[in-house]
């Protein structure tokens, strides 16, 4: 008796060994049929989609007060307010001698900073930082205005009680007001303003996955940091490492693979793609069906992707997608092929970057994720092309796929870059609105043909001398002139300018003035990029282009790139290559505003 039944628990034993390590998911979780046709999903394989969620793919806001300085008497003594109270307590800390004094000079202002954090940021990362004056503020205009390094951190309140977080960035430098960038002398522009690439990451912003409750076990963590470790590695030190930490049992940190690093978002779309524990003869099997089901318009972006994530074993079927006949199919097969370093997407995805506006910015993404040569030739010809948006595109992606190349570092001057892009297109002029101020030139030696005069800024003067040169006077106040002399191109001009103590400021204000006034035959255009929200139609019959299948577009099904994207900035309203500048966002000092912090604190302070 006694035998029998330590028999019966031993098979009992060996059968529960059997079920636990047959397969990876605990025997409660619920289970799905296999599909009956080749266009349902197989549930059969795992991807790590279905056991995970993505961290911190959001943007991180941070906020504080800060001080304003070298304004042209156009500030204001802050009344008693908890903004006045927190920005004192700022200075403090700073050491500041006779905080009270400075905050009553005309050229001084409070103003209230604010900045978006990107996903994956790492220490020493620049972003965009907004500056704006609340809401009972007497400060007339913070042009000329500089400001004073500032401590932003995340601010929330807890049951009544405010709490801000660490220190997660430092913010200052120029003021860019966002009436410049318009072009209007609209009140309300003036008291709002950027700085462009003004905050520093202090502390990086880790991305990862958390396992769903029903997977959560130190093995299932394991077992899917080991499927990302095996498709994606880097190298630390000189020694190979994979990019996925699993920490806990339902936590994996990941690092951001360097080919992504300017699209974080694709990378985790890559990373859910991953098949976890996938048998050989499953895995050959799911092969075949995906390159089928690529060639399907309204499944080729999510096939793609999981043939992205297989990584060089789904190359051959990809580059099958490049001979559809369907543009979505080659887009995406050559979007993948682009991020698995593949010089044959390169030509596919320049052509839809400069005749398909839907895929434009994510094809040109995807191109300067390449470190193949074909990537470099296909992004130089987009330079060329007559479209505003693809040019600068493809400029903004050349700097991001090598910032060290002569064409991408351009000349420090002043406060801002100037770029001279040698080009075969129409001659353009094109002012940054976003990452940092850079001025870029398409086609050498414009001339600025001034007939008599036009003004760059308050003080700066430009004249008509002769045939050949132009006289620039810079007027200031109790001081002699200061005076030179260049001649009529446009790179003499912007560096007279800088030389009589002009700045980014001053040249979008000169060149917008000269355009007006006929002297710039360039096309002028500020914060051109490429702009989210388009549809691609699939034409029912291409001999009959007016006829579209109203149920057949298609949109891109991936968000904008880090590279393209800027949380200060909303999308515009007009499509095309216009020279309307960019909308920006409301305040969120607004009244109205729900996402400020600071915005808010002056219903909660008398004055």
């Amino acid at each position: 008796m006694r035998f029998r039944f330590m028999s019966l628990v031993l098979a009992t034993y060996l059968l529960a060994q059997v079920g636990c390590t047959s397969s990876l998911w605990r025997s409660g979780v619920r289970r799905e049929p296999v599909p009956e046709t080749e266009d349902q999903p197989q549930t059969e394989t795992h991807l790590i989609g279905d056991l995970t969620r993505p961290v911190g793919m959001n943007y991180f806001k941070v906020e504080n007060i800060g001080l304003v300085t070298n304004l042209l008497g156009t500030g204001s003594d802050p009344g008693a307010s908890g903004h006045r109270a927190t920005l004192l307590g700022e200075m403090q800390s700073h050491k500041v001698d006779s905080p009270n004094r400075l905050l009553a000079s005309p050229n001084t202002s409070l103003v209230l900073v604010r900045g978006f954090i990107p996903p994956g940021a790492k220490k020493g990362d620049r972003f965009d930082v907004e500056v704006y004056l609340p809401t009972q503020s007497l400060t007339k205009s913070l042009y000329h205005g500089w400001l004073m390094r500032t401590r932003l951190r995340e601010v929330a309140v807890v049951n009544n009680t405010v709490h801000s977080g660490h220190v997660a960035s430092l913010a200052g430098g120029p003021l860019l007001l966002l009436s410049l960038f318009k072009g209007t002398d609209d009140q309300f522009d003036t008291t709002r303003s950027l700085i462009l690439g003004g905050g520093e990451v202090r502390t990086e912003r880790s991305l990862g996955l958390t396992v769903e409750s029903d997977y959560s076990s130190i093995r299932v963590s394991s077992r899917i940091g080991a499927a990302i470790n095996a498709r994606f590695h880097g190298y630390k030190q000189g020694a190979k490492r994979g990019l996925a930490t699993p920490q806990r049992d339902n936590f994996i940190v990941l690092d951001v693979h360097p080919r992504y690093r300017n699209n974080t978002t694709r990378y985790l779309r890559v990373i859910q793609s991953i098949a976890v524990s996938e048998r050989p003869e499953t895995r050959l099997a799911r092969l075949d069906r995906l390159g089928r089901q690529l060639l399907k318009p309204d499944m080729a972006a999510k096939v793609a992707l999981q043939l992205e994530a297989i990584g060089a074993e789904s190359v051959p079927l990809l580059k099958k997608g490049l001979r559809s006949q369907q543009p979505p199919v080659r887009f995406y097969a050559a979007e993948a092929l682009a991020y698995l370093d593949e010089d044959e997407a390169a030509p596919v995805l320049a052509k839809l970057a400069e005749s398909e506006p839907a895929f434009r910015w994510h094809a040109m993404a995807a191109l300067s994720a390449m470190d193949h040569v074909s990537a470099l030739d296909a992004l130089s010809n987009l330079l060329d092309v007559t479209s505003a948006e693809t040019r600068n595109g493809a400029f903004q992606a050349l700097r991001a796929r090598n910032p060290d190349s002569p064409l991408a570092k351009g000349t420090n001057l002043a406060d801002f870059y100037y770029h001279v892009v040698p080009s075969k297109g129409p001659d353009m002029v094109h002012f940054s609105m976003a990452r940092r101020p850079e001025i870029v030139v398409f086609g050498d030696r414009q001339i600025v043909d001034v007939t008599s005069f036009f003004y760059a800024g308050p003080s700066i003067m430009v004249r008509r001398l002769d045939d050949q040169r132009l006289k620039i006077t810079r007027f200031i106040s109790g001081q002699p002139d200061q005076v030179e002399t260049c001649s009529r191109e446009l790179g003499s001009l912007v560096r007279g300018i800088v030389n009589v103590g002009g700045g980014y400021s001053e040249l979008l204000q000169g060149l917008q003035e000269a355009k007006k006034k006929g002297y710039v035959g360039a096309r002028m255009l500020v914060g051109v990029r490429p702009r989210k929200g388009r549809t691609y139609y699939r034409v029912a019959d291409r001999q009959d282009a007016q006829s579209l299948e109203s149920h057949a577009n298609i949109e891109p099904s991936h968000p904008v790139p880090e590279l393209f994207r800027n949380r200060l900035l909303a999308t515009p309203a007009a499509e095309g290559d216009s020279d309307t500048p960019e909308k920006v966002e409301s305040p969120v000092g607004s009244e109205k505003s729900e996402e400020s912090f600071f915005g808010k604190m002056r219903d909660w302070f008398p004055g």
